[in-house]
């Protein structure tokens, strides 16, 4: 009986240590998700432009020329 529950001691210790290790490799996976999607947003904002021309009072034409980089709130 001893040896059954030692056994099973072990066997639990190992479930333990299996389901850490697996929820260390999905903390991990979902870092590196994080930091990737973060990579691309930054890069997209840098390097983001926009150009149109807004008319004003019927006959008058403003260009208007937006880039993300020109915030520096988001920087």
């Amino acid at each position: 009986m001893a040896n059954e529950q030692k056994t099973a001691a072990l066997e639990g210790a190992a479930e333990r240590a299996s389901r850490r290790r697996r929820t260390e490799v999905m903390q991990l996976i979902l870092r590196a998700l994080c930091i990737g999607s973060s990579i691309v947003s930054l890069s997209l904002m840098i390097t983001a432009k926009q150009n149109k021309s807004v008319r004003i009072f019927g006959g008058i034409h403003y260009p208007v020329h937006a880039k993300w980089s020109f915030s520096q709130s988001f920087m």
